[in-house]
């Protein structure tokens, strides 16, 4: 933009490159500069979103199945000049990042839309969606890389421990573990992989005991961005309406939601899990998932296998 001419001196008789210097100066004038906002470790409370609740928790390890949705490509609120991710950052929709219902934040996983074989490194920072027929979402630069051609995908997403780790040297309030809890002479590593028991196909273990520190290193996180593609295979859309240890309450809940029990296990690992399915479509998997809901399966979520 160009300033009036009457704030430009009556007398200025500045050769033309000047003049260009001054609008171009004033065309930069109202440009605003790029800022950034440090990341703060975070877990956060349980949070309600739409007609379901999500409880938030420290993982060591993690792996599901779902349905990835796209960020808004705006990223801001209404009165807000910057919107702020769940760990304190800038909301950035260019950034090779996304949001999650549960994790610890800022965490890395790698996505693969089974859809198309196509698999990033992302940054997970923000809390969402609030869909609880979606795993996660990413930015529209994110979905880009991952080709989701601006529509809901299946996708696989698994937590990177060493990435996270990495990443997490540079972030404040990032639990460490407690060096003064271990006896003299004992054994110093600790296995975080997840454990035999039946459960839920999302496989989590908790971390090790860690007390609060502030991380003062420098380091540079991981490379996010693409990965080499998997064979793409789509697999099918169920909904897991819930895993029991007892077959009446699993036949019941079968009952309410039109599903089957699917028994795995023997003696007292027997486990029983309760299937809706397969769902033809992403609109039919919703339209199930919501019947689990409002039957009282609040935990119902739909996977991909």
């Amino acid at each position: 933009m160009t300033r009036p001419a009457s704030n430009r001196p009556s007398t200025f008789t500045g050769a033309p490159v000047l003049l260009l210097s001054l609008v171009t100066l004033s065309g930069c004038h109202h440009r605003q500069p790029v800022v950034s906002r440090p990341a703060t470790y975070t877990v956060g409370p349980a949070w309600q979103g739409d007609g379901s609740w999500f409880y938030p928790a420290e993982v060591a390890s993690y792996e599901a199945t779902g349905i990835a949705a796209i960020d808004p490509a705006e990223g801001r609120r209404p009165g807000q000049h910057h919107r702020i991710t769940a760990d304190g950052e800038f909301y950035d929709a260019s950034a090779i990042a996304g949001a999650h219902q549960t994790l610890q934040l800022p965490v890395v996983v790698q996505v693969e839309n089974l859809e198309n074989g196509h698999a990033i490194l992302l940054r997970l920072n923000d809390r969402g969606p609030a869909d609880p027929g979606r795993l996660l979402s990413v930015t529209p630069q994110a979905a880009r890389l991952l080709g989701m051609d601006g529509l809901p995908r299946r996708v696989r997403v698994r937590l990177d421990e060493p990435a996270t780790a990495d990443l997490q040297r540079g972030v404040a309030g990032v639990p460490l573990p407690d060096a003064t809890a271990a006896p003299v002479g004992a054994v110093a590593e600790q296995s975080l992989m997840p454990g035999s028991a039946a459960g839920p196909p999302a496989a989590v273990s908790p971390p090790a005991a860690a007390a609060a520190r502030t991380a003062t290193s420098s380091t540079p996180g991981p490379a996010l961005g693409s990965l080499p593609d998997e064979t793409a295979d789509p697999g099918q859309l169920w909904i897991d309406a819930g895993h029991f240890s007892g077959r009446r309450y699993a036949d019941q809940v079968a009952a309410a939601t039109g599903g089957f029990v699917r028994q795995s296990g023997r003696g007292r690992a027997t486990n029983y899990m309760v299937r809706i399915g397969p769902l033809a479509s992403v609109q039919a998997a919703d339209a199930a998932l919501d019947h689990a809901l409002a039957a009282g399966v609040t935990g119902a979520r739909i996977v991909v296998e």
